[in-house]
């Protein structure tokens, strides 16, 4: 089991093995990209002309929506995070989130149990504050 990601297409079918990589995946996640490049999506990915113009359009309805494709069949998926919003301020590595949790381990040590009430009132905090002031 492999799994590999880029934020640059071209830099995967570029390389030497990179079109062996995409040849032996068997399962695809593309996100939204209004930049794709046709070449390296259709040609390079194999993604149909339908499914090339879908991840063009994937971000344009707002949400977490990608396409996952497997073989000849593709599904449009969305990731419905709402709810959810303890989960992301510890998934999402902003630089000042790492920052603070950095610190919080060195303070609580590793534990979650430890630090994670500490960072999400501390993210919450930081959140309050920055409203307020662009009120």
């Amino acid at each position: 089991l492999g799994i590999f990601d880029t934020q640059s297409p071209s830099d995967v079918l570029r390389h030497p093995i990179g079109r062996t990589m995409v040849e032996q995946s068997v399962t695809k996640i593309f996100l939204a990209n209004p930049e794709a490049v046709r070449e390296e999506y259709v040609e390079g990915f194999g993604l149909s002309e339908a499914e090339y113009d879908i991840v063009r359009s994937l971000g344009a309805q707002g949400g977490r929506r990608f396409l996952v494709k497997q073989g000849h069949a593709g599904a449009i998926c969305e990731f419905d995070l709402s709810g959810l919003d303890d989960f992301v301020i510890v998934l999402s590595a902003t630089t000042d989130n790492v920052a603070l949790l950095d610190d919080l381990r060195d303070r609580y040590g590793n534990e979650p149990f430890q630090w994670l009430p500490v960072l999400l009132r501390e993210v919450q905090d930081r959140r309050s504050r920055t409203s307020r002031s662009a009120a």
